[in-house]
């Protein structure tokens, strides 16, 4: 290939994807729902939006003991771990969200982890209950696609 035309064809590779690394990444959310993402500026460093609360009567799976909340996720509301298997925890918020006035929306469940997707008062949430190391993680956070 001559030298001319391989340098064209970088420049216009390159034009897209300069393009979009200029462009500020904004997230949208449904009214009602709090907002999982960061928003990223053209500097490059995320901007954290405010952690959701939890809803004040949320049911905690007994035994489970709050764990630290990522820093780097805001979407996670309030985290638990216990060494009870997850299949507990799944049944036991399959069968008390609903007693505790939530709508549930979506049952998922799995291997290695399951989510269960409720709303409270129109918003969305979501239990992530997890598998990790011989500990079951579970987390309320804002729902999220």
């Amino acid at each position: 290939m001559p030298r001319p035309l391989s340098i064209g064809l970088l420049l216009v590779a390159a034009g897209p994807m300069a393009a979009c690394s200029t462009a500020p990444l904004l997230s949208s959310s449904s009214p009602g729902t709090p907002s999982p993402s960061a928003v990223v500026r053209n500097s490059g460093s995320p901007v954290s939006s405010p952690r959701p609360s939890p809803p004040a009567d949320f049911p905690v799976f007994p035994g489970a003991s709050p764990a630290p909340l990522p820093a780097d996720d805001t979407g996670v509301a309030a985290r638990w771990t216990t060494g009870i298997p997850g299949s507990a925890a799944y049944d036991f918020y399959q069968h008390e969200l609903p007693k505790a006035g939530y709508r549930i929306v979506g049952l998922f469940p799995g291997g290695g982890g399951a989510v269960i997707r409720f709303t409270a008062a129109d918003v969305s949430w979501q239990v992530e209950i997890i598998g990790v190391n011989d500990r079951t993680q579970v987390s309320l956070r804002a729902d999220r696609p």
